[in-house]
C-alpha cells in the first residue's frame, strides 16, 4: 500500500535588488565628467564646420560670378558688404554695387563672420603660404568690396577694390573662441578661387 503525502512547496525567498543611493550618485558623476570633457571639444568641431561651411559657400559666390562673366561674355562682378548687422556676398549682376534681393547672395550669419588681418593672430604668414609677396584683404573694413572678372573670367583690378594687380584675400572666422580654426577665401590674379585652413598651431594649408 502506497503511502501519499502532501507535499507542499517550498517558498523561496526573494530579495529586490537595485541600486543603491551611493551607486547612483557615483555613475552620475561619471556622466558628468565624460560630458563636461565631450561638450568642449563638441562645441570646437561646431565651430570649425561652420567656419568651414561659411568660407566654402563665400568660394561658391565668387566662382558663380567669375562663370556668370564667362557664360554671358560680359563683365560681371562679386561684391561683399556689411548691413551693419551681418556680411553678405554674393553677384552683383547689374553692376550699381548693391547687392538687390533678386541678385544670387549670400549672408554670413551665425556664429561666423568675416574677419580683418588683424583678427587673425597668423594672418601674417598667408602670403608666405601662397608664395606671394603681399595680399589685399577684403575683409579688412566694413566698406562694400568688389571683385570685377573680364569675358575669360580674369580679375579685372581696374574696375576692382584697390586697382591694382594683387591676391584678395577674405578672412572668415568664429565670431569667439579666437583659438579657432580660420578660414581664408583666397582669389588668385587668373580668377582662380581657394579655400586654406590655419590656426595658431597649425601652417596654412589649401584644403579646397
Amino acid at each position: 500500500m502506497t503511502e501519499r503525502r502532501n507535499l507542499k512547496p517550498v517558498a523561496r525567498k526573494s530579495r529586490a535588488t537595485g541600486f543603491s543611493m551611493i551607486e547612483l550618485l557615483v555613475v552620475v558623476a561619471i556622466v558628468m565628467v565624460i560630458a563636461g570633457l565631450a561638450i568642449p571639444q563638441i562645441t570646437l568641431t561646431l565651430r570649425t564646420y561652420q567656419v568651414t561651411s561659411a568660407a566654402s559657400q563665400i568660394a561658391d559666390a565668387i566662382k558663380f560670378a567669375r562663370f556668370e562673366a564667362i557664360r554671358r561674355n560680359w563683365p560681371m562682378s562679386f561684391l561683399a558688404s556689411w548691413s551693419g548687422v551681418r556680411w553678405s556676398v554674393g553677384t552683383d549682376s547689374n553692376g550699381d554695387t548693391i547687392l538687390q534681393p533678386s541678385e544670387r547672395q549670400f549672408d554670413v550669419t551665425g556664429n561666423v563672420t568675416l574677419l580683418t588681418a588683424a583678427g587673425v593672430p597668423t594672418s601674417g604668414n598667408l602670403p608666405g603660404a601662397l608664395n606671394v609677396p603681399a595680399v589685399t584683404v577684403l575683409s579688412g573694413s566694413t566698406s562694400a568690396k568688389a571683385i570685377f572678372f573680364d569675358p575669360r573670367g580674369a580679375v579685372n583690378f581696374a574696375a576692382s577694390a584697390g586697382g591694382a594687380a594683387t591676391v584678395y584675400v577674405l578672412y572668415v572666422g568664429p565670431t569667439s573662441l579666437s583659438t579657432q580654426d580660420y578660414r581664408a577665401v583666397v582669389v588668385m590674379p587668373s580668377g582662380i578661387t581657394q579655400v586654406w585652413a590655419g590656426n595658431a598651431g597649425s601652417a596654412w594649408h589649401q584644403i579646397s
